[in-house]
C-alpha cells in the first residue's frame, strides 16, 4: 500500500530531481522505507514513514556515512580509536617490562620480581578493555537499519562474539594455570596428560572463537568501510581478515601438535622412570623428529604471519579512525 500524498506544489518524478526539488513535493516513484520497507510513493520528501516514523529523507539519502546520525558516527570513531590504541599498547608494555627486568639487580630479586609484574598486568587489562569497549562502540546499532537486515544480523553477531571472547580469554588463562598446577601436583601420567589436554582444549576454543569473531568483524567492517568515501578500504579489510583466518588455523594446528609432542615426551619419561638402565637415572628423551620439525615450521610461519597481521591490523583501524574523524568534522561544520 502506498502512502497518501502530502499537499504540495509538485511531484518528484525521478531520484535525480531530489537535488533541486522542494522538500514539500511528493515522491512520484517507488522507494521503500530503509527501516520497515513501507512504500514511500506519494509521501512528501519532508514527511515521515506512516509505519515506523522514520523520516522519508533518511531513506532517500542512502547508506553513505555522511547522512548518518552524527552521534552514531562519533561512537564508531571512538571504537576504531580504542581498537587502534589497544593494538599499539603491547609496544610500550614490552618496553616497560624490559626496563623493570633491568631494575631487578638494583632493588633486589623479590621487590624487583613484584615490580616486573606491574607492566604486563596493567598492559593486559588495558588491552582487554580496549578490545571489549572498542568493539562495543564499533558495533553500535544504527536505529534506522531494519533489525532483520543482513548487515544488522552481522553487527549483532560480531558484538556478541566480542563479549564472549573478552570473557573466554581470561578463562583460558585460568585453565592453563589449572593445568600447570595439576602437572606440579601429581606425578601420575594420567594427571599430566589431562593437564596438557586441558590447556590444548582451552587454547583451541579461544582460537575458534577469535576466528568466528574476525569472520563477522570482517563483514561488519567492510560494511562500515563501504559507506565511507575511502577507495580501497573495504578490499584492504578483506585482505587483513583473510590473513587472520589463516593465522588462527595455523595456531589451532600448532596447539594440537604441541599437545602430542608433550604426550609423547611424557610417555617416554614414564617408561624410562619405570625401567631405567642399570646404575642410571631416567634420562630426558629426545623429541620425536617429525613433531619437532612440524612444530618449528609452524612457529616460524606464525611469527612471520602474525607480525604482518599486526602491522596491517593497526593500519586498517587507523585508516578507519581517520576517515570516521573526517565525517565527524564534516558533520560539525554543517551543524
Amino acid at each position: 500500500m502506498n502512502g497518501e500524498a502530502t499537499t504540495g506544489p509538485g511531484i518528484v518524478g525521478t531520484p535525480a530531481e531530489l537535488d533541486y526539488a522542494p522538500v514539500d513535493w511528493a515522491l512520484g516513484y517507488e522507494h521503500a522505507c530503509a527501516v520497515c520497507g513501507y512504500s514511500l510513493r506519494g509521501l512528501a520528501v519532508n514527511a515521515n514513514c506512516p509505519e515506523c516514523a522514520t523520516p522519508v529523507q533518511d531513506s532517500l539519502r542512502g547508506k553513505q556515512m555522511r547522512h548518518a546520525n552524527p552521534e552514531y558516527v562519533r561512537r564508531l570513531r571512538s571504537g576504531a580509536r580504542m581498537i587502534t590504541l589497544g593494538a599499539l599498547l603491547p609496544i610500550p608494555v614490552i618496553f616497560l617490562a624490559m626496563m623493570m627486568m633491568t631494575a631487578l639487580t638494583l632493588v633486589g630479586p623479590v621487590l624487583g620480581s613484584a615490580l616486573g609484574l606491574i607492566p604486563p598486568i596493567v598492559g593486559v587489562v588495558l588491552i582487554w578493555s580496549s578490545f571489549l569497549f572498542g568493539w562495543l562502540r564499533l558495533t553500535t546499532r544504527e536505529h534506522r537499519v531494519a533489525s532483520d537486515s543482513k548487515a544488522e544480523r552481522v553487527r549483532a553477531r560480531c558484538r556478541q562474539l566480542s563479549v564472549v571472547i573478552a570473557l573466554a580469554i581470561p578463562g583460558s588463562y585460568v585453565f592453563a594455570f589449572s593445568g600447570g598446577m595439576m602437572t606440579l601436583a601429581t606425578l601420575r601420567m594420567g594427571g599430566v596428560q589431562a593437564s596438557g589436554a586441558l590447556t590444548m582444549i582451552s587454547s583451541v576454543t579461544v582460537y575458534v572463537l577469535i576466528t568466528a569473531q574476525f569472520w563477522y568483524a570482517a563483514k561488519h567492517v567492510r560494511h562500515v568501510c563501504s559507506r565511507l568515501p575511502a577507495t580501497g578500504l573495504p578490499a584492504y579489510a578483506s585482505v587483513v581478515f583473510w590473513f587472520v583466518a589463516v593465522s588462527m588455523g595455523l595456531s589451532i594446528i600448532q596447539s594440537v601438535t604441541g599437545f602430542f609432542v608433550q604426550r609423547s615426551v611424557m610417555a617416554q619419561l614414564a617408561q624410562a622412570a619405570a625401567s631405567p638402565p642399570p646404575g642410571q637415572g631416567a634420562a630426558l628423551p629426545a623429541l620425536p623428529t617429525i613433531w619437532m620439525f612440524i612444530t618449528g615450521i609452524l612457529l616460524f610461519l606464525l611469527f612471520l604471519l602474525n607480525f604482518a597481521i599486526y602491522v596491517m591490523y593497526i593500519g586498517l583501524y587507523a585508516r578507519l579512525w581517520s576517515h570516521l574523524s573526517k565525517q565527524v568534522a564534516r558533520a560539525a561544520s554543517r551543524g
